[in-house]
């Protein structure tokens, strides 16, 4: 997966707001596996799959974007802040 090992796995236990993991089926830089990877990885996270789309976001998908930001940011989720 990401080169450098699974030190970044470490961290990932620190973040307290809710996340929202926008990724392309077809990025060929980094495979669809990384965003899934990291879905499963970070509890309560979300991951938004845009069919078909590729390493960067085309405006073609941005009102699916929005609409899933809009969901997941009105939506409850279990606050980990202090």
């Amino acid at each position: 997966m990401l080169k450098g090992g699974d030190a970044w796995k470490s961290n990932l236990g620190e973040l307290v707001a809710p996340l929202l993991i926008v990724h392309g089926t077809a990025d060929p830089i980094f495979p669809v596996e990384h965003g899934e990877l990291l879905a499963e990885t970070v509890e309560g996270a979300e991951l938004l799959r845009l069919e078909g789309g590729g390493h960067e976001i085309h405006p073609e998908d941005w009102d699916e974007i929005i609409s899933a930001i809009d969901a997941h940011t009105g939506a409850q989720h279990p606050s980990k802040l202090p």
